[in-house]
């Protein structure tokens, strides 16, 4: 399918943002920061 991805939930954005401010060290990810794929990655 092509087209544009749908717009993300609100309770998704946050949490797209809580995580990326959260060190990577501190969710057991052995990173300095987050490169956008470990951050779609994470649980």
């Amino acid at each position: 399918m092509g087209g544009s991805p749908s717009p993300a939930h609100p309770d998704d954005e946050g949490f797209v943002v809580q995580t990326a401010n959260t060190r990577p060290t501190t969710l057991g990810q052995p990173l300095t920061r987050w490169p956008i794929r470990e951050l779609v990655a994470c649980p």
